[in-house]
Parts: C-alpha cells; structure tokens; sequence
C-alpha cells in the first residue's frame, strides 16, 4: 500500500508541470523536489518490500515444507521479543536522538547507554533462552513441531536478537542526523547487501536448510550496523574535531567481559539443567528448570552492577535527568 501510495505522489510529481494537475495537487514545493522526495520514498519502500518478503523467496526456493513451516514457527516466537521489547528501546532512543542533535557528547553518551541495554537484554534472550526452546515448543505446539527442528531454529533465532539489537540503535542514530544524500547512500549500501544476502540464503539454505537464512539474516544486521557506526563516527568527528572511530564507538557499547562471561556460565547452567531432566513434562522437573532459569536472570541482573558500573551510573545520571522533566 505504501509503494502505490508513493508511486501517485511521484507520477502527481511528474505530471505537474501540465498545469492543469499542478493547481490541483499543489502542495507548495518545487516540482523537482517532489519528484526526488517521492523517487527515494518508492525505491525504500521496494526495498523494505523485498527485505520483508526476502526470507520467503529464499523458503520458497530452497526448502520444504515442513522446513518453511519449522522456520516461520521460530521466527514468529521470536519476533515477540524483537516487537515488545528491541522495538520500543529503538523508538525511545530514536527521540532521544532526536531531541539532542545539536549535543554530540550526550547523544554519543545515550548511544552507549541505548546499545548496551539492548544488548544486555538481547545477551539473556541468546544465551539462557535456548535452554528452554525444546521445553517450550514442546508444551506449546507439541511433539510433531519439536522433531521438525524448531527448537534448534528457535534458538539461533534467539541468538539473532543479540544482532536485531544493535543495528536497530544505531540506525535510529542514523536516521536521526543523517541527511537525505546519507540516506540515498545508505538505501544502495542496503540494496547491494539485500542482493549478497538472498544469494548467500539461497544456495546455503539448499545445504544447510532454514538455518543458514537465520545467518544470512545475522551477516545482514552486521553489515547494516557497521555502516551506520561508521557513519555516526565520522559525522561526530567532524563536528567535534577528535578523530572517531565505528571500532571505538562500537566496542564502548559493547557488555564487558566479566558480563559476558557471567551469561556463559549461565548458558551452562541452565543447558545442564536441561540435561538432567528426566523427565520433561513432570511438574517437578519442569518448576526445578524454570527455577534455574529465573536464578540465571537474578545473577544476570547482579551482574550487571557488578561488572557494569559505568552503564550503572549513567542510566542513573539520565534517570536523575529525566524525573524532574516529567514532574514539571
């Protein structure tokens, strides 16, 4: 619906300079500014068309049925988590940004803090999730679906989170500065990795099945993030006159290591939890590994004022800032 609805404005564009259609549709711009406006707005909502749709061209193409059914079952679980909670973070840094485009320090600051929450966030969906992704298929959509695979697709799609979170702050960074020659730029950079990432998808998914979209989709998000960190650095330097770097931006934003190592050894945990289960749908066996995973998110929460102490005063520093705003 959107692409037709660009594509009038840019035929109304077009044909404005009749006359007769002109006064009619007169929106008090330049023609040729239409035109352009509309040009970008048809060619990005062809691409978010294709990149919606892409992964069903390559299921399509490459898969099976039960294959296609197995991924959409996991994909679908796991956009809950990218729909409740990665997207409204990505809303809220994206006013953020917004709000603060003239004060490069603060919205490199909120940068951080933003990136760092959703990847903390996205860290225990990755690495604690997948422990109970066989549990959970299992009493939801029963065996027949467990011995599809969705359980293990289920688990590198929570894996994929940890990618979703990054590349959505920082293009909401992105399209918070950026002008609309950036945004050309970036929609061809989009174009050409949509190109590699459905070929990559298609020829490894006859191989490996739906898992290799799972990675195609990671590359993808990696790909799209690097480019806009490298983009924030480079504008920031220029308006601050200190040399940046996509590296040094994205390695502030990043957990540290005493965190990650902490989800690591909940990953165990919890996967040998799994393990000792004898039996999985005893009431019992099944409080006692969900007992397991709520402990995992309690030291995950410790362990972040633990090893995250910066990230620990700043959000207090913003939350300090932001209360009396919402008091007035």
């Amino acid at each position: 619906m959107h692409f037709f609805r660009h594509a009038l404005v840019l035929v109304v564009g077009l044909t404005s300079s009749s006359g007769g259609v002109s006064r009619v549709f007169s929106i008090g711009i330049p023609n040729s500014e239409v035109i352009r406006l509309a040009f970008d707005a048809v060619v990005q909502s062809v691409m978010k068309f294709v990149l919606g749709n892409g992964e069903g061209f390559i299921l399509l193409l490459s898969c099976d049925e039960t294959s296609r059914g197995a991924y959409k079952l996991a994909s679908n679980i796991s956009s809950l988590a990218a729909r409740f909670v990665f997207d409204r973070l990505e809303e809220q840094s994206f006013a953020a940004f917004s709000r603060l485009q003239n004060d490069v320090p603060a919205m490199e600051g909120t940068f951080v803090l933003a990136t760092k929450t959703s990847s903390m966030i996205a860290m225990l969906f990755s690495f604690v999730g997948p422990a109970y992704s066989r549990l959970f298929v299992k009493i939801m959509y029963g065996p027949e679906w467990e011995s599809a695979g969705v359980p293990f697709l289920l688990s590198m799609s929570l894996f994929y989170l940890q990618f979703i979170s990054v590349n959505g702050i920082a293009e909401g960074y992105f399209n918070a500065v950026a002008t609309s020659k950036a945004v050309r730029g970036y929609s061809m950079f989009t174009f050409i990795v949509m190109i590699l990432y459905m070929g990559f998808g298609t020829v490894f998914a006859v191989y490996y099945g739906p898992a290799a979209i799972i990675l195609a989709n990671a590359l993808n998000m990696i790909f799209r993030a690097v480019y806009c960190a490298r983009f924030i650095a480079r504008l920031n330097s220029k308006k601050t006159g200190q040399t940046r770097t996509a590296f040094v931006l994205l390695k502030e934003a990043t957990p540290t290591l005493g965190f990650f190592f902490t989800m690591a050894a909940l990953s165990s945990l919890t996967l040998g939890s799994e393990r000792l289960m004898k039996d999985e749908l005893h009431p019992m066996h099944v409080g006692l590994h969900l007992l397991a995973g709520f402990c995992s998110c309690i030291v995950a929460l410790a362990a972040i004022f633990r090893f995250e102490r910066n990230y620990v005063e700043q959000a207090r520093k913003v939350f300090r800032r932001e209360k009396p705003a919402k008091e007035d």
